[in-house]
């Protein structure tokens, strides 16, 4: 069913949303608001971990609810629906595979790289935790990656985010180097393979960069990273099934 819901999404994310995508989680800020205000004003609900906590866990523990229950109606097709509205949901919250540039002719190395190392957390990531832990498991990571845009949780949940990257991010970086320059960049990717999950865009940006260049004096275009995230995707796919055909024999 994972596969399924996957290609679903991703076809729908592809080729039938576009700029509309940039605005799923525009509620986040209201709702986010709308909790700290309520509060109250004890130490220990001034704690960002609490807040963090009372932030992700309320909408989880609803969808949560909702999901357990409904899971199995109409044979599963409920379930279904419930995965397939969940994926698409969380990702983002920009859309993936039309970055928005920084420089309108897109020619250029700082929109590679931001594309690069974005598409991590908007894509990849989520296909990691989904295949592993299920749709709750990428509900709670959109919503703790939301987080680090708030002044007072935005250290905490910036940790708590590059932990769930740590994974993905490697992930990630194989599939750039599998689908590009691999002798290039697998030395860097074996330098940084063990490091903190501080390091994990720097992993990002070397095995991104080096996997493009086949040459340093060549000009690379915001499309070549486009085309390396899209055929790392359909690599990613192509394991996903082989490995979900193994399960079936």
């Amino acid at each position: 069913m994972k596969l399924l819901v996957i290609v679903l999404c991703l076809f729908s994310e592809r080729f039938l949303e576009h700029k509309s995508a940039h605005y799923r989680f525009c509620w986040f800020n209201r709702y986010f608001n709308a909790v700290v205000k309520r509060l109250p004003s004890k130490s220990l609900f001034r704690n960002p971990y609490v807040i963090l906590s009372i932030i992700i866990f309320t909408p989880m523990i609803g969808v949560g609810f909702v999901y357990y229950y409904t899971a199995h109606w109409i044979y599963g097709l409920i379930g279904l629906l419930f995965n397939v509205a969940i994926f698409h949901y969380c990702i983002g919250p920009a859309n993936p595979f039309y970055p928005e540039k920084a420089n309108p002719q897109g020619e250029v190395t700082d929109d590679i790289i931001t594309h690069l190392v974005q598409v991590n957390g908007q894509l990849f990531a989520i296909l990691f935790w989904y295949v592993c832990l299920g749709p709750l498991a990428i509900l709670f990571y959109r919503l703790i990656s939301l987080c680090r845009e708030k002044k007072m949780v935005s250290e905490e949940a910036s940790w708590f985010t590059r932990l769930l990257d740590w994974f993905p991010a490697r992930m990630t970086a194989l599939l750039y180097l599998l689908l590009g320059n691999f002798q290039k960049g697998f030395q860097h990717f074996c330098k940084l393979f063990f490091s903190l999950p501080l390091k994990n865009e720097a992993l990002l940006v070397g095995c991104g960069t080096e996997a493009l260049f086949s040459d340093h004096t060549e000009e690379l275009f915001l499309p070549s990273a486009e085309r390396l995230v899209e055929h790392s995707l359909m690599a990613f796919l192509v394991f996903l099934a082989f490995f979900t055909i193994l399960l079936w024999v």
